[in-house]
């Protein structure tokens, strides 16, 4: 399974903790022929990922302004990986792969058939105020949900990275043409 930010990383971190599973680095992913890769509702992704990475802020930096942080993320789509769009982690992931290998798409409502475990890395869930704020005006994201809604759609496939693009490139030419 490739691990995506707020995609159940620690929950699989803390399952290889318990079972001594290996995880493999970037560069040891070459020869495996098909990975596993969950796939989340983007909004939702999106919502928990912004408020992990201001909660994790605020822990390791009490003294940074909270308003000003949050106005940095919401301004800045892409500031911090726990929000990264999933494409970008596949597309990441794809650089160390080989050509030839397949990336099966999961659908994260599955998540729980390979793990009891439901670790919140210590994050309080956002509140409704929250959500609403981070939502607010943010019409700019609606590409990027989309985006990712394209790859939830795709769940329950297996296929190589140049198959995803083209599965983009044929039914999406608007994201291909500016993303891929």
């Amino acid at each position: 399974v490739y691990l995506i930010q707020k995609n159940g990383s620690s929950s699989l971190r803390l399952e290889h903790e318990a079972h001594g599973y290996s995880i493999y680095r970037n560069d040891q992913i070459g020869n495996i022929s098909l990975i596993d890769v969950y796939i989340r509702n983007p909004r939702i992704r999106y919502v928990s990922g912004v408020n992990t990475y201001l909660q994790h802020l605020q822990r390791d930096y009490p003294a940074l302004d909270y308003d000003t942080a949050f106005w940095f993320a919401k301004q800045y789509k892409f500031l911090n990986r726990h929000y990264l769009p999933q494409l970008h982690w596949i597309y990441n992931l794809s650089r160390f792969m080989s050509a030839t290998a397949k990336i099966r798409l999961r659908d994260f409502k599955d998540f729980g058939n390979i793990t009891s475990i439901n670790y919140a890395a210590r994050v309080v869930p956002p509140t409704q105020d929250f959500v609403s704020r981070l939502l607010e005006d943010n019409s700019s994201m609606s590409f990027w949900w989309h985006v990712d809604q394209v790859l939830l759609t795709l769940a329950g496939k297996e296929m190589t990275w140049l198959e995803i693009v083209d599965h983009y490139k044929k039914n999406y030419p608007d994201i291909a043409q500016n993303v891929l």
